[in-house]
């Protein structure tokens, strides 16, 4: 992949510019992998990618017309909710697959059976996913996306339209905006903070980890801005997502087999039944052994962010006067 170009010291709209138009390169870069391949990673990338672009012009809001945004945003939010549809299978065939039954016939046999299965079901949804791409045009989104994270370079011609046009009070508006959408999102992470791990709030905790995401994604772009201020932030919340991530997966998992087990049951075969239900059984119990680290880690990654993004001020480079020079937008990211 291409690197991305410099970012000039102070200009915040190139950054925007470049930082958005990463992330569609990214996602049409898979596309065209997974045309070639179809491998399914390439379909997750792309989801991935759509969610960073959102986020982008989340962050970066004051610098483009209202109108515009909101026709962009729904556009990729479609995307994204396309490219969803296949995960939870996705993730289900996976985990069925990392799983090493034990040497007992009865189990293995039911092993096989759901791992058959799940590849059908995925090979369906699939292809559900890839024809929706082709109904939406993808193809020809490319376009749209990258006039509107071009639209982020034109200077408003009345300095007076919100403060925007004079590079000073384009500064100081963008990281009062940035400072707010962070914070807020470090606010709404508070009414968790004494959320227990338990199966009964397997809801509240995927939803945690939802608002995790978004916060990292924030937090991603905004810090090679700020002499990387959030990186170990960052590689916190990564951890932490990926904790929820397996309880939230293995949650779905287990309410899948036990519709199969249901199915199984009511169709007459108890010997496959009985197998899925001893599959759920050793499922269930890997899935309590993330259920402790839970809170530990939630509270780490708290007491790390929260004197990071003081409530009272900007978060404003160290060089008030102008942004650092910076090497490139941000080249890689863990989930590419």
């Amino acid at each position: 992949m291409k690197r991305s170009k410099l970012v000039s010291a102070g200009d915040l709209r190139s950054y925007a510019h470049e930082t958005s138009v990463r992330f569609i390169d990214v996602l049409y870069e898979n596309y065209a992998k997974l045309g070639a391949d179809e491998n399914i990673e390439h379909l997750h990338d792309m989801r991935v990618a759509s969610r960073r672009l959102r986020e982008t012009y989340s962050v970066f809001a004051p610098f483009y017309e209202a109108s515009r945004l909101k026709k962009t945003g729904l556009q990729v939010k479609r995307l994204t909710r396309t490219l969803g549809l296949s995960r939870e299978m996705d993730v289900n065939f996976e985990l069925l697959q990392e799983f090493s039954p034990p040497a007992k016939p009865l189990i293995q046999v039911a092993h096989e059976h759901l791992l058959e299965i799940a590849a059908q079901d995925q090979q369906k949804v699939r292809r559900r996913v890839m024809k929706s791409l082709k109904k939406m045009r993808i193809k020809g989104l490319r376009g749209d996306f990258l006039k509107g994270a071009k639209v982020v370079l034109n200077r408003p011609a009345v300095a007076e339209e919100a403060g925007m046009g004079d590079p000073g009070m384009e500064s100081n508006k963008f990281w009062e905006w940035a400072t707010d959408l962070a914070c807020g999102k470090l606010k709404a992470l508070e009414e968790f903070r004494e959320l227990q791990a338990v199966p009964e709030n397997d809801g509240r905790l995927h939803q945690l980890r939802i608002r995790i995401k978004k916060l990292r994604y924030t937090l991603e772009i905004c810090s090679p801005l700020l002499q990387n201020r959030f990186q170990e932030s960052i590689e916190s919340a990564k951890r932490l997502q990926d904790l929820l991530g397996k309880i939230h997966d293995y949650g779905v998992l287990l309410e899948h087999l036990s519709r199969h087990r249901d199915h199984l049951e009511q169709a007459a075969r108890p010997r496959l039944a009985a197998g899925c239900q001893s599959l759920i059984q050793s499922l269930s119990g890997r899935k309590q052994t993330f259920y402790p680290q839970f809170q530990p880690a939630f509270q780490a990654f708290l007491s790390e962010l929260t004197p990071l993004l003081p409530k009272d001020s900007l978060l404003m480079p160290e060089e008030k006067s102008s942004l650092p020079q910076l090497a490139s937008v941000p080249d890689s990211y863990a989930d590419f």
